[in-house]
């Protein structure tokens, strides 16, 4: 059986999900900043971007794209508020240096 989530609960993880979304969107933006100029701008002969235009193409990207299960997940009533918070670090703050050192290798190796 599931068990509801206490109000404790439920501000931890509203002020969690405010703090990430803080700290993500503009990494995101900082990292697509990054990879903007690696690829698109040297590839295609483009102008750079700041890292307002690229917060709003990565929640742009994100909108289109992000895959709904998360979401689903912030319903859920036997969901633990630290797994959850623990998932969005994961993914929010982990994956874009991932993804900045798989540009980073892709990069170098390829010459772009």
């Amino acid at each position: 059986m599931s068990e509801k989530k206490t109000g404790n609960e439920i501000v931890a993880g509203c002020a969690a999900a405010f703090f990430m979304w803080v700290v993500v969107v503009p990494l995101n933006g900082w990292v697509l900043t990054k990879l903007w100029a690696w690829f698109v701008v040297t590839g295609f002969d483009a102008k750079p971007i700041g890292i307002t235009t690229a917060m709003g193409l990565a929640l742009l990207f994100n909108f289109t794209t992000t895959n709904r299960k998360f979401t689903q997940r912030l319903r859920d009533d036997d969901e633990d508020t630290v797994d959850l918070v623990g998932g969005m670090f994961l993914f929010g703050i982990v994956m874009p240096f991932i993804v900045l050192f798989y540009g980073y290798v892709i990069k170098t190796v390829g010459g772009a």
